[in-house]
């Protein structure tokens, strides 16, 4: 946890080892931590966490389905949606939920499976950005397009606001300014040949996504 002195502290370990979950903030003190592999595979179980008390609890209402590399987002009121990620067979789910006065429910589902992205809440509405999608003829593909839920349907953003490369396990904030910053792991191409980049991607409501890449290593 990142300390007001400006240095990381160590927090209570969560009660079990965990790969791949996803977290989200419930409020200004705790924090979610949904899903994720075990050693026998994805699972159900969800955890939160207190600052204050620097403890963990786990919630009694687990998940409707079993998923790690999902991805999870708070929308601010005490809901927190979770979407895709890898099934107990290792399949690619467009299934999503939603937690909400104590309970998980089914949300809409995406357009197909899909898992090691990114989610947001821009102005209020769920996005997501790169990641890994099963494809209408069953293959995977590195996402370089957008989608977001409006009115109860995911729908993809428009064509000139696709990311530059695809991003697998990269990293998603909201910025005050209704931002969404996705700050780069490994490409495809990346990961084959061992470089590292470094890509923020600026998508600023309605005046389209701005890149910059930096090469690291």
């Amino acid at each position: 946890m990142w300390s007001s002195r400006g240095f990381f502290r160590p927090l209570a370990p969560l009660p079990m080892g965990l790969y791949e979950p996803c977290a989200a903030p419930l409020d200004p003190d705790r924090t979610m931590v949904v899903g994720g592999e075990v050693n026998s595979g994805p699972t159900d179980r969800v955890f939160v966490h207190s600052a204050s008390e620097d403890s963990w609890e786990e919630l009694e209402e687990r998940l409707g389905e079993a998923r790690s590399a999902a991805m999870c987002a708070a929308t601010g009121d005490g809901r927190v949606w979770v979407a895709g990620g890898l099934g107990r067979r290792g399949e690619a789910l467009a299934s999503t939920e939603i937690f909400e006065d104590g309970r998980w429910r089914a949300g809409p589902e995406l357009p197909s499976g899909w898992s090691n992205g990114d989610m947001v809440m821009v102005k209020g509405r769920p996005v997501i950005a790169g990641g890994i999608r099963k494809t209408s003829r069953g293959r995977k593909k590195e996402e370089k397009r957008l989608v977001e839920l409006r009115e109860g349907r995911w729908e993809w953003r428009k064509q000139e606001e696709l990311l530059k490369t695809g991003r697998i396990q990269a990293a998603a904030v909201l910025v005050p300014n209704y931002a969404l910053h996705d700050c780069g792991e490994r490409n495809g191409t990346g990961m084959e040949n061992g470089s590292l980049l470094q890509l923020s991607v600026i998508l600023t409501g309605g005046l389209g996504l701005r890149y910059y890449l930096r090469k690291l290593l």
